[in-house]
Order: structure tokens, then sequence, then C-alpha cells
């Protein structure tokens, strides 16, 4: 009888720790137990390209002509994740052309800029590799 309420003491336990852990994760799917606030991700200086996960942050600035507009702090891992809310900061500007690089480009994205009057010019994930297909058929082509 002891052994059972003891085993049934520790599952609460464990529970109580899973509840708070599923409380922290929120949106995301990791967190740091250091710092809560933090997501993993893979840092691009990782020195020994092992593909090393580490807690982070996402910063993203807004920029007009060489300013900082503003920023913004997330625990997002994908860029994609941040436009929306950094375009709402910056409603009250007036700004109507947003400019992004490919991390930017969803679908959500696109739409939220579309519904609210904003013509978005964010490059295409694809770009680059488009460009060297188009030059390969450009060659083979002009080859022909």
């Amino acid at each position: 009888m002891q052994r059972a309420i003891e085993t049934v003491d520790e599952y609460l336990k464990r529970q109580k720790q899973y509840d708070d852990y599923n409380h922290s994760f929120g949106d995301r799917n990791s967190f740091s137990k250091t710092d809560r606030d933090a997501t993993f991700m893979r840092m691009k200086e990782d020195h020994m390209k092992n593909g090393q996960l580490k807690p982070g942050y996402n910063v993203t600035a807004a920029v007009d002509s060489e300013y900082i507009v503003t920023a913004m702090l997330s625990p997002e891992r994908s860029d994609s994740q941040t436009l929306i809310p950094m375009l709402e900061k910056l409603k009250w500007l007036g700004y109507t052309k947003p400019v992004a690089d490919a991390g930017f480009e969803s679908e959500e994205n696109y739409t939220y800029c579309e519904e609210n009057g904003q013509l978005a010019f964010i490059k295409p994930a694809n770009h680059e590799k488009s460009q060297t297909v188009n030059a390969d058929i450009k060659m083979l082509f002009f080859a022909g």
C-alpha cells in the first residue's frame, strides 16, 4: 500500500512538472530550462558545424532611410512569423510598402498586407534557384 501511495505521489509530482512545461511552451515546441522565454534554434555561428541547438531569440529591426524605426525581440524561430507583429507596431506610421527578404515570405504575410492595403515587396524564397534555372534555360536556348 505504501509503495502504491509513493508511486501516485511521484506521478502527481511529474504531472505538475509537465503542466508547468506545457505552460512555458505556449505556441512553441521548445524552451530552455534556464531561460524559459528563449526557444532552441540552430545558430549560424556554430564553429563546430555540428548543428547544435542553442536557446535564443529572433531580433527583427525595421529600417527607413538607414534609421531604425522599431525593433522587436521574439522567441519565434522563423522570420515569417515576425512580419505581421512588426507591421502592427508600425501601423500608426502609415507605411504602405513593406520590403523584406526571403525569410519573411509566407502566404499569411501576403494576405495580411493585401487585407491592410499594403503592397508587400518580399523576395521570393526560391529567387536564387529560379535565377539559376532561367540562366541554364537561356544558355541551352542560345547554344542550340
